[in-house]
């Protein structure tokens, strides 16, 4: 069970930050027991950001993290390499979407938004809490097929 971790939320330069208060949601993450850091980032994808992060997971000896940025179908594998560099278990990071689920939904709803961005990342931090860590599995397969 994890028992530190890591938050990072992105500004995704004004595609999040122009609606959901950032530094709310990270302080606000910031007061859950685990979480020993939270961190709002410019870019959370760029190569600051990920360094960041690296330097976080080694230097706080965090176990798992999690990133709330735009999409997993962009960025997911990013953030599972940036967990390989930093010796950490691919499989303890959760993406939190708060681009495509939040910011870009709830346009006309600054306040809204901001506290969904808050729920959503509160729920990584709990899946966290919850999970251990998966490991990769190699299946022997076999050639043969059956037709019936």
């Amino acid at each position: 069970m994890p028992e530190r971790i890591g938050v990072y939320v992105c500004w995704c330069g004004g595609n999040i930050a122009d609606i959901v208060d950032v530094k709310d949601v990270a302080k606000h993450a910031a007061e859950v027991p685990e979480v020993v850091v939270a961190k709002d980032v410019m870019f959370a994808c760029s190569d600051e950001g990920q360094r960041t992060m690296v330097e976080d997971i080694k230097n706080l000896k965090l176990d798992c993290i999690v990133v709330a940025s735009c999409s997993p179908v962009l960025h997911e594998q990013t953030f599972r390499r940036v967990a390989e560099r930093a010796n950490l278990n691919k499989y303890l990071y959760v993406h939190v979407n708060i681009r495509e689920q939040d910011s870009w939904a709830h346009q006309h709803d600054r306040k809204g938004a901001t506290e969904k961005a808050r729920e959503l990342v509160g729920m990584g931090i709990e899946k966290l809490v919850k999970s251990s860590p998966l490991n990769p599995i190699r299946v022997e397969l076999s050639s043969k097929v059956l037709v019936v």
